[in-house]
């Protein structure tokens, strides 16, 4: 490796090992890494900028890792751009819509909204609300875009009334569901941008003594291990998490053997998964014909 001027090893980036979405990336990085003469140096951001500091002076710049694959760098694009543009080989798994400049393989966001649309239609919902993510993440834009789009093929109307914007935890899914509740506006089905504020939204809503999915339905995002083991089970929307981080490592490694990195960002499809949250019984038989009218058929 010396001779060569080579380190033999890749490294991946990661803020925090603690996300649900993590473990999944990460077995498929290394198990695309595994076979193919190269070592794998994992390195986690937890301090914020000293931990940046560290990872530029002790890795980057000490030549320690011949390419590098980076899982969502929140503030840092700017940064891994300009390591990018200076000659580090570098892929982002799931670049959340940022546009990060160099290469990226991410989900299908927008396509995943319009599933989850489409499947409370489906079920016989017609008033539908959303918990969203932080409105800066590109992919949460891609995500209600898709579910949108179903709507409006329906001829419905999402109301802004049914839309609540937090921040990716099982805490701000369930305020999100207090505050639709105490909102005076009635609502049969929601979906939620993760899986993680669906199973607060859930656990609320259960609290205030709806049920699930009779009188409200619910779908998530993202697939993590928790989702099949609620009460009901949560359907949602499967990222294709191993997928991705298996095919960031496998692009990577070849691009080091003599390969290209891909131009553009690669995107994996998302796929609904069916589970008690939404199947069951639906609201239709008890709703009156002049709603129904409403609100479509």
């Amino acid at each position: 490796a010396l001779s060569k001027g080579q380190s033999l090893c890749v490294g991946l980036l990661v803020p925090t090992l603690h996300w649900p979405l993590m473990l999944d990336i990460v077995r498929g990085v290394a198990e695309g890494v595994e076979t193919s003469g190269y070592a794998l140096m994992l390195y986690s951001m937890t301090r914020g900028d000293d931990s940046l500091r560290d990872f530029t002076e002790q890795i980057v710049r000490a030549r320690q890792i011949d390419g590098l694959l980076v899982v969502i760098p929140t503030s840092m694009l700017d940064y891994l751009s300009l390591l990018y543009h200076e000659g580090l080989p570098m892929i982002l798994v799931d670049d959340r819509g940022l546009k990060p400049g160099f290469p990226s393989v991410a989900p299908t966001n927008f396509e995943g909204g319009y599933a989850a649309a489409r499947h409370l239609l489906d079920t016989g919902r017609r008033r539908l609300g959303i918990v969203n993510g932080p409105v800066d993440f590109g992919c949460n834009r891609d995500r209600i875009g898709g579910f949108q789009k179903a709507l409006d093929e329906a001829g419905l109307m999402l109301d802004p009334r049914l839309v609540r914007h937090s921040d990716f935890t099982e805490d701000g899914g369930s305020l999100m569901v207090e505050s639709l509740l105490d909102g005076g506006v009635e609502f049969d089905g929601l979906f939620f941008c993760n899986d993680q504020m669906a199973l607060g939204g859930m656990q609320r809503l259960q609290q205030r003594g709806v049920r699930i999915p009779e009188e409200v339905a619910v779908v998530g995002f993202d697939d993590i291990p928790t989702a099949k083991f609620t009460t009901p089970s949560l359907t949602t929307i499967r990222q294709p998490l191993y997928e991705m981080g298996h095919m960031a490592a496998t692009l990577l490694i070849e691009s080091l053997k003599g390969g290209t990195l891909p131009a553009e960002s690669i995107q994996l499809p998302t796929s609904l998964v069916v589970r008690g949250s939404t199947s069951g019984s639906t609201p239709l038989a008890n709703t009156s014909p002049e709603l129904l009218r409403q609100f479509g058929s």
